[in-house]
């Protein structure tokens, strides 16, 4: 009967230990806004203690750097950068890179996961398009005016079910000049 419980005991250790030895990213978002917090984590490596080497492009890790590494610092956070849309159609992209080290890997198991298509979805770079309205104002005019612009589309953000995704921005902000009410 012990030589039974042992077998189990082992086989659930086994079972565990495969299900959780392996260097992916948990779940990561993959469309991501500028200046906003993100987490990110990995599934530990192998038992014991091993060194996690993250590293992001166009995004800042908590400690202010494009790289943190540790002692088991399988979450890290992200704070990814407000980057130059190059495009209406590509939306920029964020890179996030962990690699293991310092630690023995089971045989076939990953040293490092990365994950090269982040989305962040920003407008830094697009111009709205024309405004529409009237362009001349009578000096001393009280009458309200209306002036509006098209919805501004972020570049490309991806695709859901093989089709491309549009997005919206939501708010606008609308500057008159100094002096005008």
């Amino acid at each position: 009967m012990k030589k039974f419980y042992y077998n189990t005991f082992l086989f659930w250790i086994l079972i565990l230990h495969g299900a959780f030895a392996q260097i992916q990213l948990v779940n990561p978002q993959k469309l991501v806004c500028p200046g906003v917090n993100v987490s990110y984590s990995t599934f530990p490596a192998s038992p014991g203690i091993c060194t996690y080497t993250w590293t992001v492009t166009n995004g800042l890790f908590s400690n202010g750097s494009t790289t943190i590494s540790g002692a088991n610092l399988t979450d890290v956070t992200v704070v990814w950068n407000n980057v130059l849309a190059t495009s209406q159609i590509a939306a920029p992209k964020g890179i996030l890179k962990v690699q293991v080290s310092n630690c023995t890997l089971q045989s076939g198991e990953p040293s490092q996961a990365t994950e090269n298509n982040i989305v962040i979805k920003t407008l830094n770079g697009i111009t709205p398009g024309a405004m529409s309205g009237t362009t001349t104002v009578p000096r001393g005019s009280t009458t309200s005016i209306t002036y509006s612009i098209q919805k501004v589309l972020f570049p490309n953000t991806g695709q859901i079910s093989g089709h491309p995704t549009e997005t919206f921005a939501d708010s606008y902000q609308w500057l008159i000049p100094v002096g005008w009410k």
